[in-house]
Parts: structure tokens; sequence; C-alpha cells
């Protein structure tokens, strides 16, 4: 089993795309196969951005967007002393 932590550091946006499902049609004594994917993209503060594209299995839960970070102005300003 594959496990990869990491830490992306500055994002500026962050875009969870809708599930998308597609098909792979039967082919020789294979089945037709359905999966379902969602893309998640990061705009990063040097102007990169990253893209993930995971796929799901049936039962999992999707990816939901949440409301804007907004950072307490009193927090952010200890951190600047």
């Amino acid at each position: 089993m594959s496990k990869i932590k990491t830490s992306i550091c500055a994002v500026d946006a962050l875009e969870v795309g809708p599930v998308l499902f597609q098909d792979l049609p039967a082919f020789g004594s294979l089945p037709c196969r359905v999966f379902a994917t969602q893309t998640v993209r990061l705009a990063l503060e040097n102007g990169g951005q990253l893209e993930f594209v995971i796929h799901l299995r049936e039962g999992c839960s999707s990816l939901q967007l949440g409301e804007p970070i907004v950072m307490p102005h009193d927090l952010a300003e200890e951190n600047v002393k």
C-alpha cells in the first residue's frame, strides 16, 4: 500500500471539481468498467499550479468545498511580531 504525506505552503486558491464518471468499454474478456474521479487544483503563491486527480471507489465520500479561510486578525498580528 502506498502512502504519501506532504505539505504545500502558500496556497492562493483551491478548487475542487465535481465528481466525473467515465466508462471503459469492454475489451476482450474484460467487462465494461465505470470510474469516478474528482480533481483538486491548487494555485500557489509563486504562480505555480498543482492538480490532483483522485479515483473514488463506490461508497467513498466526495470532496466538498467549504467556506473561504479568514485569518483571525489578532492571531495574524501576533505572528508578525
